[in-house]
């Protein structure tokens, strides 16, 4: 009776909202108004697969407590920082940082994915519809992009999450690797 979906999991249970610790870390997403509740709790399991450190939502995304999204989080959101803020407060956090911000575009002046290190960054993944908006991507350090072989127009953001969060991931253990 307190599922919303059809065939639920006969698990009901409440938790208190985390409390959330300052923003730290070196790999982040920036998600700037990912509308889908089902791409937003994916994008949250992935950076907990590849060891994200923060995924910040601004400008109307999804909300990251509704029922579809810890669905879809499958248990991470209870391990990935998770911050709601507004755009010019999450960019001033990540410059705070010290980190470049790379938004993900198929402009023309942007640039293959792997030209960048994603060892140590914010990437900023827009809205299904519209991509990043252009107040924060005039932000951007880099416009990025996945090159893709194929007649498709553009990935999923939650697919395209996956391919940065896995090489940003990649980057990262090879550099420790050196150290």
């Amino acid at each position: 009776h307190c599922s919303s979906v059809v065939s639920g999991q006969n698990v009901v249970f409440t938790v208190p909202f985390p409390a959330v610790p300052p923003l730290s870390g070196r790999r982040m997403l920036l998600l700037d108004g990912v509308a889908d509740p089902g791409n937003l709790g994916t994008i949250i399991r992935t950076a907990d697969a590849f060891s994200i450190d923060a995924v910040l939502l601004t400008n109307a995304c999804a909300d990251r407590y509704a029922p579809k999204v810890v669905r879809s989080a499958m248990g991470s959101l209870f391990r990935v920082r998770t911050y709601a803020l507004p755009p010019d407060e999450a960019v001033c956090r990540v410059r705070a940082l010290g980190l470049p911000l790379y938004g993900t575009t198929l402009s023309s002046d942007s640039v293959p994915a792997a030209a960048v290190s994603l060892t140590s960054c914010c990437i900023v993944f827009g809205n299904e519809a519209n991509g990043v908006s252009a107040s924060i991507l005039s932000r951007c350090d880099r416009r990025i992009h996945i090159p893709m072989s194929g007649q498709a127009e553009s990935l999923n953001v939650a697919v395209a999450a996956g391919i940065l969060c896995y090489l940003s991931a990649a980057g990262h253990e090879r550099r420790q690797a050196r150290v």
